[in-house]
Protein backbone atom coordinates (compact mmCIF):
# COMPACT_ATOMS: atom_id res chain seq x y z
CA UNK A 1 0.00 0.00 0.00
CA UNK A 2 0.70 3.45 -0.68
CA UNK A 3 1.93 3.86 3.61
CA UNK A 4 4.39 0.61 2.85
CA UNK A 5 5.75 1.87 -0.55
CA UNK A 6 6.69 5.57 0.98
CA UNK A 7 8.66 3.87 4.31
CA UNK A 8 10.66 1.42 1.48
CA UNK A 9 11.21 4.41 -0.91
CA UNK A 10 12.37 6.82 2.43
CA UNK A 11 14.82 3.19 3.08
CA UNK A 12 15.80 3.17 -0.23
CA UNK A 13 16.74 6.99 -0.45
CA UNK A 14 19.10 6.57 2.53
CA UNK A 15 20.24 3.80 1.58
CA UNK A 16 20.96 4.35 -2.26
CA UNK A 17 21.16 8.13 -2.60
CA UNK A 18 22.81 9.70 0.47
CA UNK A 19 19.67 11.30 1.70
CA UNK A 20 18.56 11.07 5.32
CA UNK A 21 16.55 10.92 8.41
CA UNK A 22 17.83 13.90 10.09
CA UNK A 23 14.66 16.06 8.83
CA UNK A 24 11.83 14.27 7.73
CA UNK A 25 8.28 15.12 5.87
CA UNK A 26 5.27 13.54 6.73
CA UNK A 27 2.24 14.29 4.51
CA UNK A 28 -1.23 12.29 4.72
CA UNK A 29 -1.41 9.59 2.00
CA UNK A 30 -5.06 10.31 0.98
CA UNK A 31 -4.24 13.52 -0.78
CA UNK A 32 -1.75 14.58 -3.31
CA UNK A 33 -0.56 17.99 -3.22
CA UNK A 34 0.82 18.22 -0.21
CA UNK A 35 3.02 15.27 -0.53
CA UNK A 36 3.90 16.13 -3.93
CA UNK A 37 5.04 20.08 -3.71
CA UNK A 38 6.42 18.91 -0.60
CA UNK A 39 8.09 15.62 -1.57
CA UNK A 40 10.31 18.17 -4.15
CA UNK A 41 11.21 20.14 -1.46
CA UNK A 42 12.54 17.71 0.92
CA UNK A 43 14.37 15.56 -1.96
CA UNK A 44 16.17 18.55 -2.94
CA UNK A 45 17.52 19.01 0.33
CA UNK A 46 17.96 15.44 0.84
CA UNK A 47 14.92 14.48 3.31
CA UNK A 48 13.02 11.79 2.93
CA UNK A 49 8.92 12.08 3.38
CA UNK A 50 6.86 9.39 4.96
CA UNK A 51 2.71 8.99 4.49
CA UNK A 52 0.10 8.17 6.90
CA UNK A 53 -3.64 8.90 7.04
CA UNK A 54 -4.63 12.29 8.38
CA UNK A 55 -6.48 10.34 11.74
CA UNK A 56 -4.30 7.70 12.68
CA UNK A 57 -0.89 6.76 12.30
CA UNK A 58 -0.26 4.55 9.92
CA UNK A 59 1.56 0.73 11.29
CA UNK A 60 4.10 1.38 8.67
CA UNK A 61 5.18 4.29 9.20
CA UNK A 62 5.36 4.32 13.26
CA UNK A 63 7.39 1.32 12.27
CA UNK A 64 9.73 3.61 9.65
CA UNK A 65 9.89 6.40 12.63
CA UNK A 66 10.77 4.15 15.30
CA UNK A 67 13.47 2.38 13.69
CA UNK A 68 15.02 6.19 12.67
CA UNK A 69 13.66 7.95 15.79
CA UNK A 70 17.94 8.48 16.70
CA UNK A 71 18.52 10.08 13.38
CA UNK A 72 15.77 12.54 13.14
CA UNK A 73 15.95 15.59 14.45
CA UNK A 74 13.05 17.59 12.86
CA UNK A 75 10.18 16.76 11.77
CA UNK A 76 7.88 18.48 8.98
CA UNK A 77 4.47 18.03 9.28
CA UNK A 78 3.02 18.81 5.56
CA UNK A 79 -0.45 20.48 5.25
CA UNK A 80 -2.69 22.50 8.20
CA UNK A 81 -4.59 20.64 10.85
CA UNK A 82 -7.09 19.03 8.40
CA UNK A 83 -4.32 17.51 6.86
CA UNK A 84 -3.22 15.97 9.54
CA UNK A 85 -4.62 16.03 13.17
CA UNK A 86 -3.12 17.09 16.44
CA UNK A 87 -4.00 13.64 17.38
CA UNK A 88 -1.53 12.25 14.63
CA UNK A 89 1.10 14.44 14.96
CA UNK A 90 1.38 13.80 18.59
CA UNK A 91 1.97 10.15 17.74
CA UNK A 92 4.50 10.99 15.33
CA UNK A 93 6.34 13.38 17.40
CA UNK A 94 5.82 10.40 20.52
CA UNK A 95 7.95 7.84 17.95
CA UNK A 96 10.91 10.18 17.75
CA UNK A 97 11.11 11.49 20.86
Amino acid sequence: NRYETAALIADYGVSELGMGYDTIGISTGTKFPDALSAGAVLGEDGFVMLLTPGTSLHSATQAALEDNADDISQVRFIGGLAALTSTVRTQILDCVH
